[in-house]
């Protein structure tokens, strides 16, 4: 990788403003996709769920208390119960 070149401080300052509202803008579209994923319409899921996570079986219930917990920003929760390593299984009848 070859270094920058060399510019006076004038011309670094373009650059470096230029960048920046470059930067901005990439700051406002990701933000604005972010609304959007989180503004995306829910399924409402009408079958029992179970999950198999790190402490044995848990039921949506118990799966979405421990999302909470993992959200709130006082809460600390250990990596074994962490939601990620859940997986969900529908059970049948």
């Amino acid at each position: 990788m070859s270094l920058p070149r060399i510019v006076s401080p004038d011309e670094w300052m373009e650059a470096r403003k230029a960048f920046l509202a470059k930067e901005k803008e990439a700051t406002k579209e990701r933000d604005a996709l972010n609304t959007e994923r989180r503004e995306l319409p829910m399924v409402e899921i009408e079958k029992d769920c179970e999950f198999d996570g790190p402490e044995g079986k848990a039921d949506e219930i118990r799966v979405v208390g421990v999302i909470r917990s993992a959200m709130s920003p006082i809460s600390r929760i250990s990596s074994r119960a962490a939601p990620a390593a859940l997986t969900p299984r529908i059970r049948s009848g």
